[in-house]
């Protein structure tokens, strides 16, 4: 067995996959972020110590009854909090989680540089990723910071838990805002821009790499075999296309959760001449993602029923009557469109979300009707803006929350004018961090053959329907001159 571990933002998975990929046991601990003010969004780390200590307990318990045993823990993680800790690897204050917004006046005073920024990292400057983070810990901070040996992030923070050293994969480092792509290490520029040292930083390896086995305090903790080989999944993003079989260029990924993310993948660093799809390395050695994403998807579905179904019945019950409505409503919801930037699109703060076309005809179900289409044709553009970077797209997969209903995946397949593949898999993020323990472990010969091999018995296919694809296309044109207001 492989136990992968997932940690995401509101909550930690760990899950055990046979030889074919079956996920045989789950252990799940919930993990949600604090949210002191409108703009704070924190973790405490220590809950993330807790949850892995609970779920490796939980995990050995079910070995021990199974009789089976142990041979890897492949670790993936969401990409982008920080938190600075001691030389003992204690963390000193709260993680700043990666939709904290504390740092937007530094990315103001810094915004000459983005461009630079995006050269050498495939990211732009922006309060997302790690490097503003830490430097405004060292200004805002100072007492916290003469104590900081690291600035860590839950990835490399789990690691020294796991194995007692602070290390990360490239697929996660390449989010920092500090990594060269073309050079595969830390920027000495870009160090000095942040105030870092690359000592504060975790070491380097690459993803699906064997970086040293369980520690023994752990492994007494939690009665799991020391010295089990600890191996570096990836990001959560790059594990999600991984898990997805998004193995060569010509396949793309749209994950549809809280928010989305479409991941294309290259052989080599690509730039978007806007600045707008970025370029990060993937979970397989050797190649780069293109990603472009929203930071609002489920939110916005969440929303909806929040706002506009009654708040006494319970959450699964509203979003089963939304559904029901949503059938009612025609292709194109009878005309009304929604534009899905409900947390701004770009850093441009004067553009949010919006519905076009209402009238004294349109329905509740028309409206969530618009949520996903709305939703599914925002996907579809950025999934144009990749196709030009990197060639043709023959295959999309989808996964997340919103893919369990198959009239989504319909929408997305005649958004798109592409077919359209659910996998049927709720874990393609751990997964792919079990493919890579796989690969590390040299169980399979490559991703392809692992691939092949694994059970894909709940794959659901979707195709376009030409009429559907004319309607959304004539609702493409509205929305992009809207935009362009």
């Amino acid at each position: 067995m492989i136990l992968s571990l997932d940690t995401g933002t509101t909550s930690m998975r760990g899950i055990l996959f046979d030889e074919r990929g079956r996920a045989v046991f789950t252990s799940q601990k919930t993990t949600s972020p604090r949210f002191p003010d409108t703009i704070r969004v924190e973790q405490d780390p220590l809950a993330w110590k807790q949850s892995l200590l609970e779920i490796l307990s939980d995990c050995s318990r079910h070995l021990s009854e199974k009789g089976e045993s142990l041979e890897g823990i492949s670790l993936t993680a969401f990409r982008s909090p920080v938190f600075p800790a001691d030389r003992e690897g204690n963390p000193l204050m709260p993680a700043i989680m990666w939709q904290d917004r504390r740092t937007e006046s530094l990315c103001e005073e810094l915004g000459g540089t983005s461009s630079r920024i995006y050269r050498k990292t495939g990211l732009p400057l922006s309060p997302v990723f790690s490097a503003v983070k830490m430097l405004w810990i060292k200004r805002n901070c100072p007492e916290i910071a003469e104590q900081t040996a690291r600035m860590a992030g839950v990835y490399d923070y789990l690691m020294f838990l796991l194995t007692g050293e602070f290390i990360t994969d490239e697929s996660i480092a390449s989010r920092f805002n500090l990594y060269s792509l073309k050079r595969r290490r830390w920027d000495p520029s870009l160090l000095e821009l942040f105030s870092l040292k690359a000592e504060q930083l975790p070491k380097v390896v690459p993803p699906g790499s064997i970086c040293g086995s369980l520690k023994k305090e752990t492994a007494k903790l939690t009665n799991l075999p020391e010295g089990t080989p600890v191996i570096t999944g990836g990001g959560d993003q790059q594990c999600a296309a991984l898990g997805l079989g998004i193995t060569s260029p010509g396949k793309v990924a749209i994950n549809t959760g809280t928010g989305a993310y479409v991941i294309g993948l290259s052989d080599k660093v690509v730039h978007d001449p806007e600045e707008k799809i970025f370029c990060n390395i993937s979970a397989i050695p050797g190649k780069y993602i293109v990603e472009a994403n929203m930071l609002t998807a489920g939110t916005i579905y969440r929303w909806f029923s929040e706002t506009f179904m009654n708040p006494d019945v319970e959450a699964k019950t509203r979003f089963s009557l939304i559904d029901s409505e949503i059938r009612t409503s025609p292709v194109g919801s009878n005309g009304v469109i929604l534009i899905p930037h409900f947390k701004g699109i770009s850093g441009e703060r004067a553009l949010k979300g919006a519905y076009l076309n209402l009238d004294l005809n349109t329905t509740r179900g028309d409206m969530a009707r618009a949520v996903l289409e709305g939703i599914a044709m925002e996907l579809g553009e950025q999934l144009k803006a990749i196709e030009k970077m990197t060639g043709p797209i023959e295959e999309v997969s989808v996964s997340g929350g919103m893919t369990r209903f198959d009239l989504y995946n319909q929408i997305q397949a005649d958004c798109y004018n592409k077919s359209v593949t659910a996998w049927g898999n709720g874990e393609a993020t751990a997964l792919g961090a079990w493919m890579n323990g796989m690969t590390a472990l040299n169980k399979t010969p490559s991703y392809d053959a692992l691939w092949a091999e694994m059970d894909h018995n709940a794959r659901k296919e979707f195709h376009p329907i030409r009429e559907n694809t004319g309607i959304y296309s004539e609702l493409g044109l509205t929305r992009k001159a809207f935009l362009k207001r």
